[in-house]
C-alpha cells in the first residue's frame, strides 16, 4: 500500500465519503474557517452564572458537542442540496461519524 492508496477512515464506498465530497458540505465551514474558529476557542472561557463552574471552549466535552453539530450541519446541507440519501444511508452516516 502506498500513501496514495490511503482513503482515510472511510473509503469511497462509505456514506461519509459521499457526504463530505458533496459541494454543499462546504456550507458547513470547513478548511481555513475551522482553523480560525479553533484559534478563537482559546479565548472563550468564563464562569457559568447558574452553576458557578468554569468553562472553556477547548473542553473536550464541548468540542464533542461541536463535532455533533457539524455532522448534523453537513448532512442537512447536502440533503437540502439534493444528495438524496435514504433513511438507511443517513443512519449509516451517523454510525460512521460516531
Amino acid at each position: 500500500m502506498t500513501l496514495t492508496d490511503d482513503c482515510g477512515l472511510f473509503g469511497p464506498d462509505s456514506v461519509s465519503w459521499r457526504v463530505q465530497a458533496d459541494p454543499a458540505a462546504g456550507i458547513g465551514g470547513v478548511d481555513a474557517a475551522a482553523a480560525h474558529v479553533r484559534g478563537l476557542h482559546s479565548f472563550v472561557r468564563g464562569t457559568d452564572p447558574v452553576t458557578g463552574q468554569s468553562y472553556s471552549a477547548r473542553n473536550p466535552e464541548l468540542i464533542t458537542w461541536v463535532h455533533v453539530t457539524e455532522v448534523h450541519g453537513f448532512l442537512t446541507a447536502v440533503q437540502r442540496g439534493g444528495l438524496g440519501l435514504s433513511a438507511e444511508e443517513i443512519d449509516a452516516y451517523y454510525r460512521e461519524q460516531v
